[in-house]
């Protein structure tokens, strides 16, 4: 692995979100996948390995986490709701 792949500064400042755009169920690995900069995929893969060796606690955590962890705002709200700021900001 490269040095580059390591490099945790692209991260987004806010911290950990479900990505849903991203995400098949939840969003919980998409979000994991960018908060750790890793693939997607990778990131599945392992989910699933963990299925199948501890079923019961992968599960709880991934409820857990579903339920607990905000939803990362689309880009579409994204856009909404600095469009919403810059209005407020004319006034």
């Amino acid at each position: 692995m490269s040095r580059h792949a390591w490099a945790f500064s692209d991260r987004s400042p806010g911290g950990y979100y479900r990505d849903r755009e991203n995400g098949w169920i939840f969003g919980v690995c998409a979000g994991l996948a960018e908060f750790a900069n890793f693939r997607v995929g990778t990131v599945r893969i392992i989910t699933l390995i963990c299925l199948v060796l501890f079923f019961w606690p992968t599960v709880f955590i991934y409820a857990a986490i579903a339920v607990l962890v905000k939803e990362k705002l689309s880009s579409r709200a994204c856009l909404a709701e600095s469009a919403r700021l810059d209005s407020t900001r004319l006034r």
